[in-house]
């Protein structure tokens, strides 16, 4: 007969929750259900930062609480420590976010925001936002001006915005 033990983990700082970590057995998949358990653990407790691990592979989020709705979660990162590349240095980078010291200096949360505001999404926001459309349509009269000697005053923003915008639909989709 095996049994399954499934508990968590509070990690606390000045009497504080700072981190909760739902644990599995090794045997067990870590699944949407378990990262749920482990967000709803962590909102429930006021956590910042929630865990899951089976041992072979550790999943960090962070938990931002809404009031009278479900608390945002963003995953921070999907660690598997028994793939083919073994322990790499991302991998001990990744883990060493859940210590103490990464939690408390701050440094777990300065790497969410880093990959936050660096995330595709953004970057697309950005490059797609009308400042930068108007600076590339400003670059591609200057390089068109360089190359062919004339000046085109024809190019359109909202033309130049949708060209962005469908490669990188089409790039997501390849």
């Amino acid at each position: 007969m095996i049994l399954c033990w499934i508990s968590y983990i509070a990690i606390k700082s000045k009497d504080k929750v700072i981190l909760v970590i739902e644990c599995k057995a090794s045997s067990i998949n870590l699944t949407a259900s378990a990262v749920l358990q482990a967000t709803n653990y962590a909102a429930a407790l006021g956590a910042e930062w929630a865990a899951v691990t089976n041992g072979r592979r550790w999943l960090l989020y962070h938990v931002t609480p809404k009031k009278g709705e479900e608390p945002i979660i963003d995953e921070i990162f999907d660690v598997e420590l028994l793939d083919d590349n073994g322990i790499s240095k991302d991998d001990i980078d990744s883990l060493y976010l859940l210590t103490e010291q990464a939690l408390i200096s701050g440094e777990t949360i300065k790497t969410f925001h880093f990959f936050n505001c660096t995330s595709q999404e953004k970057i697309f926001q950005a490059i797609v936002s009308e400042p930068v459309v108007h600076v590339i349509c400003e670059e591609l009269q200057k390089l068109y001006k360089q190359e062919a000697g004339v000046l085109s005053k024809d190019i359109n923003p909202s033309f130049i915005q949708e060209l962005l915008v469908e490669m990188f639909i089409n790039d997501e989709l390849e």
